[in-house]
């Protein structure tokens, strides 16, 4: 017959089963609460940034972050360590108090809340985890005993109260195969704990290398297989298009001059012109010789009316794109070497009634044309100057004007800043409160200095009266917002009159919204549900069907 435990063995087996057992379960009904199940899995999506940080730390092991991302993630396989992990990292303080002393400190007598029963449970589980012997003297032991069954029963109601007391006088011996399968568990839960250190260790190197390749792969941002096809497409796209060679240097070209040679060109040809292409009619005295040599035609260009006659249907076609934010530029097709894009698609269908532009388009002179890439991005940015030159000339008609800028990446990961200003002008007696966004800046840098610098500069060059500049508009991040070096205070010091600044008010309803979907359990419970029925509806025509059909009976209308 097996010889029984000594009273201080079973003191540490009692306290194995109790910590390993009941205060799992007691953890778990906290853990629930504040993360419902069914909204669990959305719950920790929205928090991957959170987690892979704490999984980088080596606060959350790779096994445990496995069983949240891995397979549906389920309560019932987290163990305390992981449980009291996602409730300290992932509630609001303000939503779940968190103890006074922090979790890993054994909070005081008087503190009874949930988070404080949490932190007694984690700290005797790591009492466990760092006994040299499996033995728990009597006076160590009743201690331990009646804080940790006071938590439970706290957390868990009297019926588990009544397990912890069952579980004190319950007969032990060495032989039990229960006791030695669940001494046996902790123990392999201890030994998880001891590598921790060595796994971290692991991780870092591993995730140093991983950093090191993206960092390569992200300098390259060609990929590698179809470098070839892509420098042999951009060749043949040179060779077909003479234009290229043209000098570009005079960028500051205006639409009058561009429009006179079109408008006169037209009288001369057909003695008419369509006056919706033209926007301004030059008087008799002014010539054709008068405008930008860029687009005058030259010795090399043919200076046939129907050349001259496109610019019009050019600029067009492109503001019709602006307007609807289509793109103008589409795929370069090899078999015909053209560009398939939305601007070549309305041109090549102007011509199918226009026989002028058809002729002119299928001439086989590939100079002149003005419908290379590089004309068509003139095109757009004599545009841009034209509309730019309106708003400044009436912003600095109005007596003052304030300037708002916000930085982001676009989809190249390329940090640009966006400018609008918002200033008040009259007109018919009646004053308007409009704002204008004026253009995007790129950005070498992303601190206080680049981007004051940035703004005032770019404002300069456009033509902005910075003597009438009296407010300033960003977020609330302390690049820009900041006392003592921020953007807003640099462009107060060499501006003493912009003096005045506001906190976006879009950044300000968006941070509520987050926080209050992000804090408060019952919000984000909503969300997470609202969302899961909404892709259930939505997912079969069968079940939308159904809803609008329930809608429609009960007088509301069916989206």
């Amino acid at each position: 017959m097996a010889s029984r435990l000594s009273q201080e063995e079973e003191n540490y087996v009692r306290m194995c089963l109790l910590m390993t057992g009941i205060s799992t379960r007691a953890a778990r009904i906290v853990f629930d609460r504040e993360f419902a199940p069914s909204c669990l899995e959305s719950t920790l999506k929205s928090g991957t940034y959170k987690l892979s940080k704490l999984l980088h730390e080596g606060k959350i092991k790779q096994f445990q972050w496995n069983l949240l991302f891995r397979n549906k993630p389920d309560s019932k396989t987290f163990d305390v360590t992981l449980m009291i992990t996602l409730v300290r990292h992932l509630t609001d303080p303000k939503d779940l108090i968190p103890p006074l002393g922090g979790y890993d400190r054994l909070p005081l007598a008087n503190e009874t809340t949930p988070t404080s029963d949490l932190a007694r449970i984690k700290f005797y589980r790591n009492f466990l985890a760092h006994l040299v012997e499996e033995k728990i003297d009597d006076t160590e032991f009743t201690t331990a005993w009646n804080i940790i069954t006071d938590a439970i029963s706290r957390l868990g109601g009297l019926t588990m109260k009544q397990e912890c007391d069952n579980l004190k006088v319950k007969t032990l011996d060495q032989s039990s195969r229960e006791i030695i399968l669940e001494i046996k568990r902790s123990n392999d839960e201890i030994k998880e704990l001891k590598k921790s250190m060595e796994s971290l260790k692991i991780f870092n190197e591993d995730m140093s290398t991983e950093m090191k390749k993206l960092e390569m792969s992200l300098k390259d941002t060609v990929p590698w297989n179809i470098r070839a096809e892509i420098k042999e497409i951009l060749d043949e796209w040179k060779d077909n298009d003479k234009m290229s060679k043209r000098q570009t240097s005079n960028k500051q070209r205006s639409l009058d001059s561009y429009f006179k040679v079109a408008r006169q060109a037209g009288n001369e040809e057909t003695g008419d012109i369509d006056e919706n292409s033209v926007a301004i009619n030059p008087s008799p005295n002014e010539s054709v010789i008068e405008a930008e040599p860029a687009l005058a035609c030259s010795e090399n260009t043919p200076s046939t009316s129907s050349e001259i006659l496109l610019s019009p249907i050019d600029y067009n076609v492109i503001i019709t794109l602006g307007k609807r934010n289509i793109a103008l530029r589409g795929n370069w097709n090899k078999e015909i070497s053209e560009e398939d894009g939305n601007f070549m698609f309305f041109v090549n269908w102007k011509s199918s009634f226009d026989l002028v532009l058809k002729e002119h388009i299928e001439q086989k002179c590939s100079y002149g044309k003005y419908l290379s890439p590089l004309a068509q991005n003139e095109f757009i940015h004599c545009c841009e100057l034209e509309i730019r030159s309106k708003i400044v000339s009436r912003c600095n008609q109005s007596n003052f004007f304030s300037v708002m800028a916000d930085e982001c990446a676009d989809c190249s990961n390329q940090a640009q800043l966006s400018i609008c200003i918002r200033y008040c002008y009259t007109e018919n007696d009646a004053w308007y409160v409009t704002e204008d966004f004026c253009g995007f800046v790129e950005l070498v840098k992303t601190n206080a200095e680049t981007i004051s610098t940035c703004i005032l500069n770019k404002l300069r060059e456009w033509g902005f009266d910075l003597t009438r500049l009296r407010g300033q508009g960003y977020d609330g991040c302390s690049t820009m917002t900041g006392e003592v070096s921020g953007v807003k205070t640099r462009i107060t010091q060499e501006l003493s009159n912009a003096k005045y600044f506001v906190h976006c008010r879009s950044h300000c309803l968006s941070l509520v919204v987050v926080n209050s979907c992000q804090s408060v359990a019952v919000v984000r419970n909503f969300m997470a549900i609202l969302g899961k029925i909404t892709w259930f509806i939505s997912a079969s025509s069968k079940r939308k069907n159904i809803i609008k059909s329930v809608m429609k009976d009960e007088g509301q209308i069916a989206i």
